[in-house]
């Protein structure tokens, strides 16, 4: 009788400290969602071993409003995009669509009073802002990626390859109407972040490394 009222206290006691280290556990890591080994200052990520990516971000193409002949022109400009990049490199296209921060834009985009005359005048446009800011999808804004990878044997080839994709892949883009722009690390940390839970603070920068010994 001891030894089972011993053994059914040891298993309440297993079971609670099980419970308590469910409770305490990390989260999941961006690293084990995302699958990469490492993000590199530059912008390049080793996904896995003797694989590296970069990004772009780029701006919207203008294609729905074009005339016919210009969607035409728009889609061939596409495919010589695609093409550009040979069978050993894998494009990705990300488009991000998340909720405007109002008070972020409208300490962008307002006037100032400046205690005079015309301040009547600047609350008149902040208004009219503000009613166009709360019109229809104005709430949203969308951000378009361009994730390229391939495969090469060390960090120094990849810098070098993909750096060449990306002068390419830029150039692509303004032909298309589009302004591409690199991406560095941190960067890329903060599209991912905002694709898992779109926070808007996000407490890392590389400089932290420096101190922590990693």
């Amino acid at each position: 009788t001891k030894n089972k009222k011993f053994i059914r206290l040891m298993q309440n006691q297993k079971k609670k400290r099980g419970q308590h280290q469910r409770k305490e556990a990390p989260k999941r890591s961006v690293q084990e969602v995302f699958r990469y080994e490492k993000m590199f200052e530059s912008g390049i990520c080793e996904v896995v071993p003797n694989y590296y990516s970069k990004s772009l971000q780029f701006s919207d193409i203008n294609y729905q409003i074009a005339q016919h002949e210009e969607q035409l022109m728009i889609f061939n400009k596409y495919c010589e995009l695609l093409n550009s990049c040979d069978d050993t490199v894998h494009l990705t296209i990300t488009m991000l669509k998340k909720r405007i921060d109002i008070e972020e834009l409208t300490e962008k985009i307002f006037y100032e009073k400046k205690g005079e005359r015309h301040d009547s005048y600047r609350e008149e446009i902040n208004h009219m802002l503000l009613q166009k800011i709360n019109e229809g999808e104005n709430r949203f804004m969308k951000e378009n990626y361009l994730t390229f990878s391939t495969q090469v044997s060390n960090r120094e080839q990849a810098q070098q390859l993909l750096g060449r994709i990306e002068q390419n892949l830029i150039g692509n883009l303004l032909e298309l109407g589009s302004i591409g722009k690199k991406m560095d690390g941190l960067g890329r940390l903060k599209m991912i972040n905002q694709l898992l839970k779109s926070e808007k603070f996000f407490p890392f920068s590389y400089s932290d490394l420096v101190y922590s010994g990693l």
